[in-house]
């Protein structure tokens, strides 16, 4: 009897060992083609655009790849017009980091009337105000600036790392599109002014059409109708934000220079005598380690 319980024992457990070897792997789900796709795509009449975020938080990835393509259809369309569709979603996670990516798209008529649509009354009304909503909320997540107006002004002055003596150039009335990238900031400056229109609280009568809103749908127009390679241009507004950070931050540091640390420069004054002692300013420590004040050192 002993030696038939040993024996059942010993078969169960072999068996179950033996099940769980040869139990299938659950497959991971194959990453779509469209993924490694480029960002901005034209496909049978639809302008495609893929965004990506990454986060710890999955939703919160997710959130970020959508906005960001959002984000760039806004900046071709102007704004993200009614009909634009959410069309795939894909998230992988490696330890506890969440790697998201969306793929939305927009009927290429739709994109080219909205782009044309200057009366403030029909840019409400073409927008989809929910995904103009969510492109707010991830600019706000950035803390990102919508007054590019210096950043024309650095890339019309070929502001570079060699000029940093040069004053900070003065900002264009009417700026005149003299290449891509220039394009591409009017345009989202320009998308900008229509997302403030579109995210206007409810009872808030739309202004009459801009001066400034016409003035550069009508060079946004002319330039591409010189540039036709535009069309099928892989880039988008995503390609060019490091750029306008980079060129913000060196507008920032011209109006705001960071202050020089002690004995830099000349901010040392010309014959003021050397310390002398031990510590600082020649006094003593105090029994709680701090420093005496100095005189001297109150400007």
């Amino acid at each position: 009897m002993k030696r038939l319980f040993c024996f059942t024992v010993l078969f169960t457990t072999y068996f179950f060992a033996f099940s769980c070897s040869d139990s299938p792997k659950v497959p991971t789900k194959p990453t779509p083609e469209w993924v490694a796709a480029p960002t901005r795509t034209v496909d049978n009449g639809y302008i495609v655009y893929v965004g990506s975020g990454e986060d710890s938080d999955g939703d919160r990835a997710q959130f970020k790849a959508e906005a960001v393509a959002l984000a760039d259809l806004a900046n071709e369309c102007t704004f993200v017009p009614k009909g634009t569709r959410l069309e795939d979603r894909y998230a992988k996670s490696e330890d506890r980091l969440h790697e998201a990516y969306a793929k939305v798209g927009v009927e290429f008529q739709l994109c080219e009337t909205a782009k044309k649509t200057v009366d403030p009354e029909e840019i409400k009304r073409q927008a989809s105000l929910p995904m103009m909503e969510q492109i707010k909320k991830y600019q706000d997540m950035l803390n990102e600036k919508t007054n590019l107006d210096e950043v024309v002004a650095a890339n019309n002055a070929g502001n570079s790392d060699d000029d940093e003596d040069e004053e900070v150039p003065r900002l264009p009335s009417q700026p005149v599109i003299h290449d891509d990238f220039h394009f591409f900031v009017v345009r989202q400056q320009l998308a900008y002014e229509k997302q403030t229109i579109i995210l206007a609280p409810p009872g808030v009568a739309p202004p009459p059409p801009s001066p400034q809103i016409v003035s550069q749908t009508q060079q946004i127009s002319s330039y591409e109708k010189t540039h036709p390679e535009l069309k099928k241009t892989p880039l988008a507004w995503s390609s060019h934000r490091d750029k306008v950070r980079s060129l913000t931050r060196k507008m920032d540091n011209k109006k705001y220079p960071s202050m020089p640390q002690m004995g830099e420069g000349k901010k040392r004054q010309e014959g003021r005598p050397k310390r002398q002692g031990k510590g600082h300013g020649g006094g003593k420590w105090n029994k709680k380690g701090g420093m005496p004040k100095d005189p001297e050192e109150s400007h």
